[in-house]
């Protein structure tokens, strides 16, 4: 034990001198790593420490923590796991646009590896995450994600003698502390499923339409809606005024409990296979109602609910996910509907954007789906599936 303590303290003296100054970083030597033997140096779940990775010494700075972070509307309540500590930048006290960084020890493998890690980037002025090998920029996401715990892979594809290093950008005030927890790197190019990108609503509808048996009618929108204190004020793929979604406007002649459903092209999928249909939902208002996604077998007329939600969701775009199965397993064709219901008054307008299929079960690889898998109480009426003996029927 004595000796690797020495050989860590020894490889942070290195890293410093190669810094040029012996205050810039800390982190590698505050604790014993958690790694075990046999993964890579820069798995790191930051229970009991930073492990080989350091972080700036400044003000802005990456450090750890456990429970939540000492602003409110802003940051995790707990880590990934549910018990543990996760590492963040604390946004309270300094100025906007700082950056705090985060540095792997130099990459020994010359293979292409996969690097994946979950984030947390909640908060009303969120800045910007960046994951860079060296100085090339892999990755990057900015904005508010909502509150809960996201996964990201990154492939590194010549890494040999390079750091990884996370950089977190402080947005416009205190609401931006960001987050990172259970880092892994594993052998071999990151593998994601064969996907569809079927709409996302900017060159028109993509061969969606309305059922005018319902209601009232899906909109395809840009910008705000008409009501104030509810529905989005941009899409979700370009984040301004000039990108598309649709949605479903609750201001009278509308009533509560009045219907819309809007209706998929015909899609095919192999005979037995079940997919993954992801989108992303935008449910903001106090009298929001309810967002239900059906797939109905082609040649039949009744459609399985597959993803329901109801009410006040708060005012950002959030990601689900359902698997995509037919009544029967030799159907090859199938459309998805997705109904949104009216509350009880105009502060209703729900919104969906980016729907896209998955050649996968959404279970398959949970990393490319899954909202979290722990830790996930507020999201946890996502995922209500009926089983396949509940049904509704109604013509198209």
């Amino acid at each position: 034990m004595v000796s690797s303590v020495r050989t860590l303290l020894w490889s942070n003296i290195v890293l410093i001198i190669l810094q040029g100054s012996i205050a810039q970083w800390y982190g590698a030597t505050t604790s014993q790593p958690t790694i075990s033997p046999g993964t890579s140096p820069l798995d790191c779940n930051f229970l009991y420490g930073y492990c080989s990775w350091s972080s700036t010494l400044t003000t802005y700075r990456w450090q750890r923590q456990r429970g939540t972070t000492p602003s409110t509307g802003t940051g995790p309540s707990t880590d990934h796991s549910g018990t543990g500590y996760y590492i963040y930048t604390e946004a309270t006290g300094v100025s906007s646009g700082q950056t705090a960084r985060l540095q792997s020890p130099y990459i020994t493998k010359t293979s292409p590896q996969c690097l994946s890690f979950w984030y947390h980037m909640y908060g009303a002025s969120m800045g910007s995450m960046t994951v860079k090998l060296s100085s090339t920029t892999l990755w990057r996401l900015s904005g508010n994600q909502g509150n809960y715990w996201q996964q990201a892979r990154v492939t590194l594809t010549n890494p040999f003698n390079k750091k990884v290093v996370f950089e977190g950008v402080r947005g416009s005030d205190y609401k931006s502390d960001m987050a990172i927890d259970d880092i892994r790197m594993t052998n071999g190019s990151c593998h994601s499923p064969q996907v569809n990108t079927v709409c996302t609503f900017e060159p028109g509808t993509c061969g969606f339409r309305n059922d005018y048996s319902a209601t009232f009618t899906w909109t395809r929108k840009r910008g705000s809606t008409t009501s104030t204190g509810t529905g989005p004020v941009s899409d979700r793929t370009y984040g301004n005024s000039t990108g598309y979604y649709m949605y479903i406007e609750t201001s009278s002649p509308r009533s509560s409990g009045h219907t819309a459903r809007l209706v998929s092209p015909l899609f095919s999928k192999p005979v037995g296979a079940t997919l993954c249909l992801q989108w992303w939902y935008h449910m903001y208002g106090a009298t929001i109602g309810t967002l239900n996604v059906y797939v109905k077998d082609s040649g039949s007329t009744y459609k399985r609910r597959i993803w329901t939600l109801s009410g006040n969701q708060g005012n950002f775009w959030k990601r689900a996910n359902a698997n995509i199965t037919t009544r029967y397993s030799y159907t090859t064709s199938y459309q998805i509907i997705f109904e949104g219901i009216r509350g009880t008054s105009y502060t209703g307008d729900i919104a969906i954007d980016d729907i896209t299929i998955f050649n996968s079960s959404c279970n398959a690889t949970s990393g490319w789906y899954t909202i979290c898998t722990r830790s996930c109480s507020v999201q946890s009426n996502l995922y209500i599936t009926d089983t396949y003996g509940t049904y509704q029927n109604w013509p198209l």
